[in-house]
């Protein structure tokens, strides 16, 4: 078994660090600096704070120079080159035997290791130039210098020991020459097996052997096992010489004669003329010795008497002429035929035979193409793609003769209008619901219908055989209910044709939120109002249609600020698992902004405001809600950042109670 142990030391928090020192002098600075940093493999690395542009695409674990952007507090741009070194880290393994008490060296020069029975393994872990670790495993494996074992043995065979060839005849035990110091011992228990043949006839009875009794075909053991010396085997290989059973199969016409047959083995039988059909048993073949039956012959007689058959065949008189085995029939009649039936012996066949008459009959049907498949009166069934079309089917008539009539039918098949739902989403503060929708053939509806599913029906009522206008290309709307909340309402629309020919398709309506639930905060920042009995599990902003990534949150912050011609959305994940979005918002820009805190600050870690008298420091998250409240003295104060990565605002209010400073923080 290999062991195999890895040990990587992160230095990961020291180069972050290192890189927040840096980027604060660098935007204080507005210059280009180089920082040399290594890392161990397994390991990455990222520039701190909120860096402009970046190359590559951080987290980085391959060797490289990757280059940051940052945008100092005062104006301009500085830059971070970091050449990056990935330095690796190994595993080596060494496997190794010795005798038990001698002592191996491993191969890299770190220490030895005295071998014990069984295996022994060493982890050691040195560090490398880079300040990475690697692992070596060292495993010995010890031998016993006892050594037992247990062999069977047959007349003239030896046992081998390591390669030796040993006569243990009569011994158990001996010293034999190991890898191991001389001496070593082997104790050797001897199992000797003593064989024997017999061959017996089946019904000769069961053989005695080792006080129990067999009867069939095989390999039999006895042990006899001995309180001094060694143990004995005794094997018998027993023969059972069963007998081979062959059947002949006989079938005779009865003609009041006796019948004579022979088998194939020259034997001959002579069965009187009332044999009954069954079994017989015939001769015995026994084997050259003269002592089993190797042969028992079984006769299978069957006796088939002459064969007299009434039957009726009863057919309409459209199928005439009608053939009947060999014979052609083309009036009713009884006919007497002389046949030979399938056992081969003389059969006489009464047939009567009955022919009925058929008549004609003439019907209309006219269906929808949405009725297809249709059944018609149990003859056939009209698949989909049936037009209209005259078609001439058979039944069974009525009066008894079971006979097939002529219908002449004519089919008629209505085409149903074909329409497309495309669009039903509304925002909650709309005043119309519009069923957006295309007719996909050239049949035009007459009416159309809406029904409302259970949850629906609490806010809206069914439309019903409403006129639809073809001609002035109205489409189809509902108005929106008084206080509909948002959510999907199931409902279904039918469409009729001026031949009754309907349509329906279920569809949802889908009322989103209205734009009013975002708010713009501040020129880089959106955020949802709290929505009341409304809960949510997830959240997910849109711009222009198209998904931002990693924004997630109730709340948006985009920097350097909002695009005000872009049209914001939210999507939210109710608990229950439904999904709503909000329509769109476009931001408009606004005159005040709070003042930034130059670097990224960690969750639950103090960072510093500098005030010229004591007050008390107001945290809200971007939605508003107080998350808590702090007091701070005169001249530099740490302030506890939340616990929880995000966009918070901090109001320094002084103990006259004056607002002096809004401070605008990002949590990581």
């Amino acid at each position: 078994m290999q062991f195999t142990h890895h040990r990587i030391r992160c230095v990961l928090t020291a180069l972050m660090l290192l890189l927040v020192g840096t980027t604060n002098a660098l935007l204080a600075q507005g210059t280009s600096t180089n920082v040399d940093s290594s890392i161990c493999s397994g390991s990455s690395y990222s520039f701190a704070g909120n860096p402009h542009t970046v190359t590559g695409t951080p987290p980085y674990t391959t060797t490289g120079t990757y280059t940051a952007t940052y945008t100092a507090a005062s104006g301009g741009d500085s830059i971070v080159n970091l050449n990056l070194t990935v330095c690796p880290s190994y595993t080596f393994t060494q496997f190794d035997t010795a005798c038990v008490d001698e002592h191996r060296v491993d191969p890299w020069g770190i220490g030895g290791m005295q071998a014990k029975e069984g295996t022994q393994i060493r982890i050691t872990t040195k560090s490398t130039t880079c300040g990475c670790d690697s692992t070596y495993i060292f495993s010995l494996t010890g031998i016993p210098q006892l050594y037992y074992d247990t062999v069977t043995l047959r007349g003239g065979e030896k046992y081998y020991f390591f390669g030796k060839g040993l006569d243990i005849t009569g011994i158990d035990t001996f010293a034999a020459t190991l890898s191991c110091p001389p001496g070593s011992v082997v104790h050797l228990k001897v199992i000797r097996v003593d064989s024997s043949t017999r061959s017996i006839c089946a019904t000769a009875g069961p053989v005695e052997f080792g006080g129990k009794q067999y009867n069939t075909t095989g390999i039999y053991r006895d042990t006899i096992r001995k309180t001094v010396g060694n143990d004995t085997i005794k094997v018998l290989n027993l023969t059972v010489r069963d007998s081979i059973h062959k059947h002949f199969y006989y079938s005779f016409c009865y003609d009041g004669s006796n019948y004579t047959f022979a088998d194939t083995y020259g034997n001959s039988y002579n069965l009187p003329f009332n044999t009954s059909t069954g079994i017989y048993q015939g001769n015995k073949i026994k084997t050259q010795d003269g002592v089993c039956d190797s042969i028992i012959i079984w006769l299978h007689v069957a006796i088939n008497h002459p064969v007299s058959i009434n039957e009726t065949i009863e057919i309409c008189d459209n199928e005439l002429p009608y053939t009947y085995r060999d014979t052609t029939l083309d009036v009713a009649g009884t006919y007497v035929f002389h046949r030979t039936s399938s056992l081969n012996c003389d059969s006489t066949v009464t047939l009567t035979f009955v022919v009925n008459p058929t008549y004609k009959m003439y019907d209309t049907l006219v269906i929808c193409n949405s009725d297809l498949p249709y059944r018609f009166d149990d003859l056939t069934t009209f698949e989909k793609g049936t037009t209209t079309q005259d078609i001439i089917l058979y039944r069974k008539t009525a009066n008894g003769c079971n006979c097939d009539s002529l219908i002449y039918l004519a089919l008629t098949v209505n085409l149903n209008v074909e329409f497309t739902i495309t669009h039903t989403v509304a925002c909650a503060d709309d005043a119309t619901i519009f069923i957006e929708h295309t007719l996909d053939n050239t049949v035009l509806p007459a009416l159309y219908s809406i029904t409302f599913e259970e949850k629906s029906k609490n806010y809206f009522t069914d439309i019903v055989d409403v006129p639809y206008n073809t001609s002035a290309n109205t489409p189809i709307f509902v108005n929106m209910p008084l206080g509909l909340p948002p959510g999907v309402y199931p409902a279904r629309l039918h469409m009729t044709t001026l031949l009754l020919c309907g349509t329906e398709q279920p569809f949802n309506i889908t009322v989103n939120y209205p734009s009013s639930v975002i708010a713009q905060k501040w020129n880089d920042v959106l955020a949802i109002y709290k929505i009341p009995d409304r809960y949510f599990s997830a959240y997910q902003w849109f711009k222009n249609d198209e998904e931002l990534y990693g924004a997630t949150h109730a709340f948006l912050h985009e920097t350097p600020a909002l695009d005000f011609t872009g049209r914001y959305a939210m999507r939210f994940t109710h608990t229950d698992g439904e999904v709503l979005f909000s329509c769109p918002f476009t931001p408009s820009p606004h005159d005040e902004s709070p003042d930034a805190y130059p670097t990224l600050v960690s969750a639950s870690h103090p960072f510093f405001v500098d005030a010229a008298n004591g007050g008390e420091a107001i945290i809200r998250n971007a939605q508003g809600t107080v998350e808590s409240r702090q007091f701070f003295a005169q001249g530099r104060s740490a302030i506890a950042a939340p616990a929880t990565a995000g966009l918070y605002f901090v109001e320094l209010k002084m103990n006259n109670n004056t607002l002096t400073r809004i401070l605008k923080i990002v949590v990581k």
